[in-house]
């Protein structure tokens, strides 16, 4: 009964196993109850291991979990010590970096210095050479000489004593004068005489007997003249009457010393060089490449400037800066000037006639690629240099501004591609001062040659990459130019300037040629500028008469000219004149 239950239960619904299992004995019912707790015991039983087994296996993936975590918590700290290592390697590759960067900079001042140092001795080898081979060739002469003169003196004694009947000294007395075989013997030097400078008889120079008898021979000549200081004489050093720039007379036995002798003698040479030699010298092809340089930049702080008046009083530079902060209110005052006197109608004449040359033709792209890469502090292209003699000084006019400098070698801290510039330029130099053409001669043929002479080379920068531009593809960086500061006069004189002389005065105009204002009078002389400052050394009622007069430009150098105009109203409306005081106005 119990198994026809069992085997309807899931076909029948429940009312069937109801009324089946009411049918049942008791016996059966019992055995089928009975049966059903064993089957529940059993599953029971199963399900209790299969817990077991399952807590178990949860209980070692737990124990796994801890142990993997405590392995990661290991990494992590490996990981951190690791990290900690790479940023003291990288201090420390930092800290290696400048200390090589500061070895490069100390080798290079020590390579700077031995080739000096090395200059300075061939210099000094070849004129102890040319001086010693200089003086042994007189010897020689004077030791021929002096064999004649002994010879005809003997003559003429022996004549004279047969004459007069005298008996001549033996010949083997030393002291007879007319004996010809007499030794001659060196003469001692006087009291007081250094003793590296010898005496010498020089008859007997070079010859067996005088080697013999003690007296003075070549090699002793030579020990004797090594002892002597050597002193450049100004003789030796014909640009050494003059100094090498400002043209002044120099005192006697001084010598300059910005140019080495040895760099004054090849400036000297350059006297037998003249221009069209220059012209047809093969050039040596330029280096412009850029690629990958990113700007160009000055070592130190570069200081502006200032310009000093002949009563020692400072004025600020009237530079871009400044034209910045008063360009409004100056042009608002020209505005309103009364330019009643401007003769309009003879400028282009007098243009035909002073300024129809043909211009010389402006630097090469090369240089204004560069000029580019000056990010801080752009300067702009050269315009023009020129050699005044009035303030001592080189000056070269850019579109930014004027530097001046003191010396010749100073111009050559300039960048390559700005004394590249120079040479494409000619040099205005109306008190023809000799020093200052031969330079502009020198640097155009030094440039021609590559820069192959390093006593008048310019500077050439240090490339510096900049920091995290390393392309690791191409394994390229980004890089920059380091120069040197340029060696500029900080405390420029100011221009001295002529009073009260502008009555006359037709127009004025800016030259395009030379680059400077041309103030014209009525009888067509004329009187330059080439710096707008200048205009502040000049006197009230000369001022004034600029300030009514509009200056003439072409189009393309109406920034340039306009700077002469607008410092002319500025020093007007300010009362800025040569016997102001600055204190006043700034």
């Amino acid at each position: 009964m119990a198994a026809a239950i069992r085997a309807t239960t899931s076909q029948q619904p429940s009312s069937e196993r109801q009324r089946i299992y009411s049918e049942m004995t008791q016996v059966e019912k019992n055995d089928f109850l009975f049966r059903q707790y064993e089957a529940a015991a059993d599953r029971i039983q199963r399900q209790a291991d299969f817990i077991r087994i399952t807590k178990n296996d949860q209980i070692h993936h737990q124990v796994e979990i801890d142990r993997l975590k405590a392995t990661v918590g290991e990494q992590l700290a490996t990981i951190q010590r690791q990290q900690a290592e790479i940023d003291l390697l990288k201090a420390e590759n930092e800290r290696m970096k400048a200390s090589e960067a500061e070895r490069d900079r100390r080798s290079s001042v020590l390579q700077k210095l031995a080739e000096d140092l090395r200059n300075r001795c061939d210099v000094m080898k070849e004129w102890y050479d040319s001086r010693n081979t200089t003086i042994l060739e007189g010897a020689r002469k004077m030791s021929a000489n002096f064999d004649f003169l002994r010879k005809r003196v003997a003559t003429l004694w022996e004549d004279r004593c047969k004459q007069q009947e005298i008996r001549q000294k033996r010949d083997e007395d030393p002291e007879d004068l007319g004996n010809p075989d007499s030794a001659a013997t060196p003469q001692q030097p006087p009291a007081g005489t250094s003793s590296a400078v010898v005496i010498y008889q020089p008859s007997v120079i070079g010859s067996s007997e005088g080697a013999s008898s003690g007296t003075v021979g070549e090699e002793q000549l030579l020990e004797a003249l090594a002892g002597t200081p050597f002193v450049p004489s100004s003789a030796d050093l014909a640009l050494q009457v003059v100094h090498p720039v400002t043209g002044e007379s120099l005192g006697e036995g001084e010598i300059v010393d910005d140019l080495t002798p040895q760099q004054l003698i090849t400036l000297k040479a350059m006297r037998d060089v003249d221009d069209e030699e220059i012209e047809k010298m093969p050039s040596e092809p330029e280096s412009a490449n850029v690629e990958n340089v990113d700007e160009i930049v000055f070592e130190g702080d570069v200081k502006k400037s200032s310009y000093v008046r002949q009563d020692g009083t400072e004025f600020a530079p009237f530079d871009e800066d400044w034209l910045k902060d008063n360009v409004e209110d100056i042009d608002e005052h020209l505005k309103n000037c009364d330019t009643s006197e401007n003769a309009t109608d003879v400028f282009a004449a007098w243009r035909q006639r002073f300024l129809s040359k043909v211009s010389k033709p402006v630097p090469e792209a090369t240089q204004v690629d560069f000029l580019q890469l000056e990010k801080a502090k752009p300067s702009g292209r050269i315009l023009c240099w020129m050699f005044v003699k009035e303030i001592h000084c080189v000056a070269i006019k850019r579109e930014f501004g004027i530097q001046y400098f003191r010396s010749l070698l100073s111009i050559l801290t300039l960048p390559f591609y700005d004394v590249d510039a120079l040479t494409k330029i000619d040099l205005t130099n109306r008190s023809k001062f000799d020093g200052a053409t031969l330079f502009e001669r020198l640097i155009r043929m030094n440039k021609k040659s590559g820069w192959k002479d390093k006593s008048y080379k310019p500077q050439f920068p240090r490339h510096q990459q900049i920091k995290f531009t390393l392309d690791p593809e191409t394994n390229t960086g980004r890089y920059r130019l380091v120069y040197e500061p340029v060696r500029v006069v900080e405390k420029i004189p100011l221009m001295p300037m002529q009073h009260d002389f502008l009555g006359d005065m037709r127009l004025w105009c800016y030259d395009s040629d030379t680059h400077e204002a041309v103030i014209v009078f009525n009888d067509d002389k004329n009187f330059r500028l080439l710096d707008p400052m200048w205009l502040v050394n000049m006197s009230a009622s000369d001022i004034a008469k600029l300030y009514r007069h509009d200056i003439f430009y072409e189009d393309k150098d109406a920034h340039q000219a306009l700077k002469f105009q607008r410092v002319a109203c500025y020093c007007y409306y300010r009362g800025i004149h040569s016997g102001s005081s600055w204190s006043e106005h700034h």
